[in-house]
């Protein structure tokens, strides 16, 4: 080979290098769990979940795959995934589900942690539209009773509205993930405030224009409806994408406010029985 022909040959090996090692980096799977073939002894990974896991042997590829025994439940991975929320991320894998049980629909998605691995709670940034107010007058740590300004766009319903302190009420919620809340059970028009009735102290002591908002409870879970109808009776790859990081709430496609941590789920829903196999989570370059 002539010199000429040996540095374009060389060259050529360099541009194949350039364009294939990204795509590969891309393709790194982050979950180490994913694969019923890699851990048939560590079902643990799929423990802490409503639904049943179990190995079964009719796999999309190799020797088994995860079964969630379980009807109408939700299996969420152990592990700890360090996330970036300036980049993209894919969630995919092979799924398919019995033939009874009638319709079912599937989600997959995330749970989200803060910087400590601890778990961001959908109350701690679930906010109500046009509720920010201000504390009255000053409370005690010990109050159930508290007094605001303006509360006529709380609706309250028991159990599931919090009332969040030393909020960030200039639209882009800086105080979120917010976990100083206290649940509300009712908001009364008096003369010149309103009356917030606490199910339990406030806990802290805070003063007077103190800047306070209402939350929702709702799911932990950020979950994308990949599969609506799911039909998938034979193996179907399902995927969904998120990125950036959402400035309140838990939406499907973003990650929550404090996110540093993630830990994969799946959500079926109905009364079939849902198999999965090679599930995994990576970063999209």
């Amino acid at each position: 080979m002539s010199r000429k022909n040996y540095n374009m040959h060389y060259l050529k090996i360099i541009l194949v290098g350039i364009f294939i090692f990204p795509v590969l980096l891309g393709a790194q799977n982050l979950l180490m769990t994913g694969d019923g073939e890699a851990n048939f002894d560590k079902l643990e990974n799929w423990g802490k979940t409503s639904a049943q896991i179990a190995i079964d042997s009719s796999p999309y590829s190799g020797k088994s795959c995860f079964k969630m025994t379980s009807q109408w439940g939700s299996a969420c991975g152990s592990e700890f995934i360090p996330v970036y929320p300036d980049k993209k991320y894919k969630i995919s894998g092979w799924f398919k589900r019995s033939v009874d049980g009638g319709k079912m629909s599937l989600y997959l998605g995330l749970i989200s942690f803060d910087l400590n691995k601890v778990l961001i709670a959908s109350k701690y940034v679930n906010t109500v539209a046009a509720s920010e107010t201000e504390l009255a007058v000053p409370c005690k740590a010990g109050d159930i009773v508290i007094q605001v300004k303006d509360a006529s766009k709380w609706k309250i319903k028991t159990k599931y509205n919090f009332i969040a302190f030393a909020t960030d009420n200039s639209g882009t919620y800086r105080d979120l993930p917010n976990s100083n809340i206290t649940p509300v059970i009712s908001a009364e028009k008096q003369d010149n405030s309103w009356k917030i009735t606490l199910s339990e102290p406030c806990g802290k002591a805070y003063p007077e224009n103190t800047p306070v908002r209402l939350h929702h409870d709702g799911s932990n879970y950020t979950m994308s409806a990949v599969a609506p109808s799911f039909t998938a009776y034979d193996w179907e790859k399902y995927s969904t994408e998120i990125n950036a990081i959402a400035k309140s709430g838990t939406p499907g496609n973003q990650f929550c406010p404090g996110t540093k941590y993630v830990k994969v789920a799946i959500l079926a829903t109905g009364r079939g029985i849902t198999y999965f196999d090679n599930f995994s989570f990576e970063e999209v370059k």
